[in-house]
C-alpha cells in the first residue's frame, strides 16, 4: 500500500508552513544575514573612515 509516512510528512514543508517552522527558520536566516551585513557595512566604514592628520590639525595654525 502506497502513501506518506511520517518520517515524509515531518521532513516536508507542509509539516514545516503548518506548525510554524518555516516561518521561525526564515527569521533566523533573516537575523543572521542582517547581522553579517551589518559586519560588512562596519568594516567599508571603518576602512574608508579619513584619520586625523597632523599637518590638517588645528592646534598647528598660528
Amino acid at each position: 500500500m502506497g502513501g506518506i509516512t511520517v518520517d515524509d510528512f515531518t521532513s516536508s514543508v507542509a509539516y514545516r508552513e503548518i506548525f510554524g517552522l518555516g516561518q521561525q527558520e526564515g527569521e533566523q536566516k533573516g537575523r543572521l544575514q542582517g547581522r553579517q551585513e551589518g559586519l560588512q557595512e562596519g568594516r567599508q566604514a571603518v576602512a574608508t573612515a579619513p584619520f586625523p592628520s597632523a599637518c590638517t590639525s588645528s592646534a598647528a595654525a598660528p
